[in-house]
């Protein structure tokens, strides 16, 4: 299966909320807690996001969708890198 490319990924709110969790390093125990779900229910949807984006690891998945939500900020907007 073809990975989507970066600019077709869109997440749904729901899968906005476990992404934004397993950011902050989030277990999938401690994602269903604060989200109110069975750890079952977090693994499914981790599954289906997996295989809907292509992805091959949380960080991945992470990465992905950290990219999605910032590359329409203005290059005005970005923080500068020192090199």
């Amino acid at each position: 299966m073809e990975r989507p490319a970066i600019e077709e990924i869109h997440l749904s709110p729901r899968q906005a909320q476990i992404v934004d969790l397993l950011a902050e390093g989030r277990s999938d125990k401690e994602i269903a807690l604060a989200l109110g779900l069975s750890t079952a229910t977090v693994r499914t949807y981790l599954q289906r996001m997996y295989r809907q984006y292509g992805s091959r690891s949380r960080a991945h998945l992470v990465a992905m969708a950290w990219h999605e939500t910032h590359q329409d900020r203005s290059s005005s907007e970005r923080v500068p890198h020192n090199s």
